[in-house]
């Protein structure tokens, strides 16, 4: 039985808080690139990507290095939601904010997604047999420039290659677009003349690399030595032959080869008609949910130009506003024009809806509020009731900002009330309004059913918190505490949200609400700014609690030398120390570990929080790595129970809490590990039926999980309070392939193992 080990211990990406450093050659063309490579040192596994005409894919660099190492492609950062540009077509976007919202409390997706292409780039690329040159083509001047997406995974590409045996160089021919605020180092480049045969000319107006397929439909005479053949068969075409005016045609005749994301380009340069805006506006929902937000913009912004009529316009329009929204984009989507009184009434009031919820999100509340009474009025009758629900409770933010707070609060607890009389319940919804409601009680003083509405709301994520969950709902804690005196508390939440922040794999993708709650700001910092930033406002908000608790333990600053490291507890290997005291619980381990970030507050942080629990437990001072266990998504270890339910999970060789110790036989592990008690998992919303069988859905983030016979019969035995032995039981023996199963249930959030 693999107990406990829900992931092994990747690769690490240590990100620096200064400038990302990387070569730049600004070669004549592709041969005086290889040559200018060539004299860096050995050639090793040359892999490039082409951004001179800009990306026109969601996560175009990860795309093509991917393509070239013989990886899949990214995975989607987003939910695809297909846009509807029926005449007449009532608005239904319940189930897209629904997703969005779990994508916003998930964190930046784009960045995590980022990390997670360059660790699957470098960890193929360490496969090879010589260490990999990862070259960039910077965009071209005229170009759209670099996505964000794109700028994300070459910073972290950098930093692989700052401590690592792989390069970074970025190719710039004739006036790229480089990365601003990085630290370049040029590299001398031997003029060459241009080499002949250009290519032919259909393939020199197609973006990045050009696959086999592409080349084959829109070329099928050209050569591979009209350009550099890369890795996997595509074929980079030069950039010089890409410069100079476009012959007459040439983007019409690829649009009529292509499909996909290469024939939505193609419009665009060409110019799309009205024919072509339900295509363009599919293919922008497609770049949306490949993480390619602005690629998606420009799509949308030339369907809505190509657009005729009033309804279509203003149903592409519908759709560029809930993307800004969804992007936090909110000074655009105050700025978008009222929409037409002539529109269907359903999307007439979405788009003022949408409009007023920039205007509140910017500070314009006085604006905002004839526009929400005009949605309100024009969608009560016309919207299905969890769609109007989620407009009474932006609307309810705007009576807020008004200083209306009276109001805000009945149209709350109306929403609560109607949220009880659903059929189902819907667990966005009652996310969104339990925090309003807590938010209304805190400014009220009544810090008791303020407490109250955000363990409600947070309810719903229960083993299946995601970092940002865990660190919010302990910031929410500790400040209402905070209000209401309860200082040692207070310390408390700020403690478990700075062990849970920083030991989460990508500290900088905390979500922007979280990161604002903690930072007292209405906005964040940018990504490569954020671990810093947030990491001295954790070490502000500590000591200040520590100070008003009497907590003489909490002192800035640890041991000399390199701070320690906090990980996942998965991240551990057995042996570690179970340590801590009244309020949280950490694994002490002596195996050094690659920190996710370094920074001198990110370091002061650490320090300060190994020097707090050396403090408080001698046996775990002076470990370089302490693991996080989250307990399946709940809450650190908290209890001396749940610290040993953490410990033994992970195989620790021994525990200590509020200074009592112990020491488990091996005999006793097993015999604690069978008596743990087995429950239906607390993010489990039903077991439900479907055409191919049976499926467990989630209540957040999860998608559904297919359950076989095997599962099914293994949850028919569950009855509330059965134990592992219990449920495991295959005849008279311990079924191994029980066990395996338990393991893989409680890993799908399907099941609660927990000590009883």
């Amino acid at each position: 039985m693999t107990y406990g080990r829900e992931r092994d211990r990747r690769r690490t990406i240590t990100r620096h808080a200064v400038p990302p450093k990387a070569s730049l050659v600004s070669p004549s063309n592709l041969a005086a690139l290889r040559i200018a490579l060539e004299r860096q040192g050995p050639p090793g596994t040359l892999l490039v990507a082409d951004l001179w005409l800009g990306a026109w894919q969601g996560q175009s660099l990860a795309r093509q290095f991917a393509a070239q190492l013989g990886l899949p492609e990214p995975d989607a950062v987003q939910p695809l939601a297909a846009p509807n540009l029926r005449p007449g077509a009532t608005p239904d976007y319940s189930d897209t904010v629904a997703r969005v919202v779990d994508a916003e409390t998930s964190g930046d997706r784009l960045v995590t997604a980022a990390l997670d292409n360059a660790l699957r780039l470098i960890e193929a690329a360490d496969a090879e047999r010589e260490p990999a040159v990862f070259v960039i083509i910077l965009p071209a001047v005229d170009s759209p420039g670099w996505e964000r997406e794109d700028l994300l995974l070459a910073r972290f590409l950098a930093e692989a290659a700052r401590d690592g045996p792989h390069r970074l160089v970025l190719a710039s021919f004739g006036g790229g677009q480089a990365p601003p605020g990085w630290e370049l180092t040029p590299l001398p480049a031997r003029p060459l003349p241009p080499p002949p045969p250009r290519p032919p000319e259909l393939l020199a107006r197609i973006p990045g690399p050009i696959s086999p397929a592409d080349a084959a439909t829109l070329a099928p005479d050209a050569r591979p030595d009209e350009g550099m053949l890369l890795r996997g068969g595509a074929l980079l075409v030069e950039p010089a032959a890409r410069q100079g005016a476009t012959p007459a045609g040439a983007h019409r005749a690829i649009a009529a080869a292509s499909d996909g994301w290469l024939r939505a380009y193609a419009l665009l340069r060409h110019g799309p008609t009205a024919n072509d805006v339900p295509f363009l506006c599919a293919e922008a929902a497609q770049r949306f949910a490949e993480g390619g937000y602005g690629i998606a913009r420009r799509l949308l912004e030339a369907a809505r130009s190509a657009a005729s009529g009033v309804v279509t316009p203003a149903a592409v329009e519908l759709q560029l506003q809930g993307m800004r929204i969804a992007l936090m984009d909110f000074e655009a989507a105050a700025a978008a024009a009222d929409p037409d009184p002539r529109l269907p009434t359903a999307l007439r009031g979405v788009l003022l809806q949408c409009k007023a919820w920039g205007l509140v999100m910017t500070g314009e509340a006085e604006q905002a509020e004839p526009r929400f009474s005009a949605a309100i009025e024009l969608l009560k009758s016309e919207v299905p009731e969890r769609q109007f629900l989620y407009l009474l409770n932006i609307a309810a933010l705007n009576r807020l900002r008004l200083g209306r707070i009276d109001d805000a609060l009945a149209l709350e607890c109306a929403i609560e009330q109607s949220l009880a009389g659903l059929e189902r319940p819907d667990w966005h919804l009652v996310y969104i309004n339990c925090l309003n409601l807590s938010r209304l009680y805190r400014r009220l003083g009544d810090v008791e059913r303020a407490a109250a509405y955000v363990d409600t709301a947070f309810a719903g994520t229960l083993g299946l918190r995601s970092v940002s969950d865990l660190v919010y709902r302990n910031v929410c804690r500790a400040q209402i505490d905070c209000q209401a005196a309860r200082r040692e508390e207070a310390f408390l939440g700020w403690l478990r949200a700075a062990l849970h922040w920083a030991a989460g794999e990508v500290p900088e993708a905390l979500a922007p609400r979280v990161a604002r709650a903690i930072l007292g700001a209405p906005s964040a910092p940018a990504p490569e700014r954020l671990a810093e930033a947030v990491a001295a406002a954790l070490l502000r908000q500590l000591g200040a609690a520590a100070k008003a608790a009497g907590i003489d333990e909490w002192q800035e600053g640890g041991e000399p030398g390199r701070p320690p490291v906090f990980t996942g507890a998965p991240d551990l290997p057995p042996g570690a120390i179970a340590a801590g005291a009244s309020g949280w619980g950490v694994l002490a381990s002596s195996a050094p570990l690659a920190p996710a970030c370094r920074g001198p507050e990110f370091d002061r942080l650490g320090a300060a929080l190994g020097g707090y629990i050396g403090r408080c437990a001698p046996e775990a001072a002076g470990a370089p790595t302490y693991g996080i266990d989250t307990r399946g998504g709940t809450e650190l270890p908290r209890t001396a129970a749940e610290l040993l339910e953490s410990g033994c999970r992970y195989e620790a060789s021994s525990f200590v809490f509020d200074g009592r110790r112990l020491t488990l036989t091996d005999p006793e592990r097993r015999r604690l590990r069978l008596s743990r008690r087995v429950r239906l998992g607390d993010g489990l919303d039903r077991i439900a039926r479907t055409p191919h069988g049976f499926e467990a859905r989630f209540k957040r983030y999860r998608p559904p999980y297919p359950l076989d016979t095997a599962a099914l019969r293994l949850l028919d035995r569950i009855d509330g309070g059965s134990t592992v032995a219990e449920v495991a039981i295959d005849g008279a023996d311990l079924g191994e392939q029980a066990l395996a199963l338990l393991d893989a249930l409680e890993a799908a959030a399907v099941i609660k193992v927990e000590l009883g």
